[in-house]
C-alpha cells in the first residue's frame, strides 16, 4: 500500500495489548509527503501510537509521525513500534513529541523490539520518556 499526501490522524484502539493506533500493518507500506499525528493506542502493553511494523517494511519519504501516544502499563513506541524483524527506514521524516506513557514506559518516539529502523536525515526528539528506547536499538538515536 502507498500512502501519498495522506494524513493519518487522531485514531483510537483501547483494550489489552492495543496495536498501531494509526497505523498497523505486516505486509509493505509506503508513505510520501504523508503525516501520522495525533494517534493513540491505550491498554496494557499498548504498542505503536502511531505506527505499529510486524514483520513487514514501512518506508517514509517526507512524512513527520508527531503527537502519538501508546498509553498503559508497559507501552512502547508512542511513535513507532517495530518488531517481528520487520524494516522501518525514515528518511527526512522526523518523530517528535510522541509519548509513551504509564508504569514501564519505553521508547516515546521509536520502539525496537525486534527488526531493524534506519533513520536518513530523520530526527527523534522531543518524545518521552525516551526517544528510542533505553537502551535505543536504533542505530543513531539516543
Amino acid at each position: 500500500m502507498t500512502l501519498t499526501s495522506t494524513r493519518v490522524t487522531h485514531n483510537d484502539v483501547t483494550g489489552t495489548r492495543p496495536q498501531g493506533g494509526g497505523i498497523a500493518q505486516a505486509g509493505t507500506m509506503t508513505l510520501k509527503r504523508s503525516e501520522v499525528t495525533g494517534n493513540t493506542t491505550t491498554g496494557t502493553n499498548a504498542q505503536g501510537g502511531g505506527i505499529l511494523n510486524t514483520s513487514g517494511t514501512v518506508k517514509l519519504t517526507n512524512s513527520p509521525v508527531t503527537g502519538n501516544t501508546a498509553n498503559g502499563t508497559n507501552s512502547r513506541g508512542g511513535g513507532i513500534f517495530n518488531t517481528g524483524f520487520g524494516t522501518v527506514t525514515l528518511t527526512r521524516s522526523p518523530v517528535t513529541h510522541n509519548q509513551a506513557l504509564g508504569t514501564g514506559a519505553d521508547g516515546g518516539g521509536i520502539f525496537n523490539a525486534t527488526g531493524t529502523v534506519t533513520l536518513i536525515a530523520s530526527p527523534v526528539t522531543g518524545n518521552q520518556p525516551n526517544n528510542c528506547g533505553s537502551p535505543s536499538t536504533v542505530p543513531g538515536c539516543s
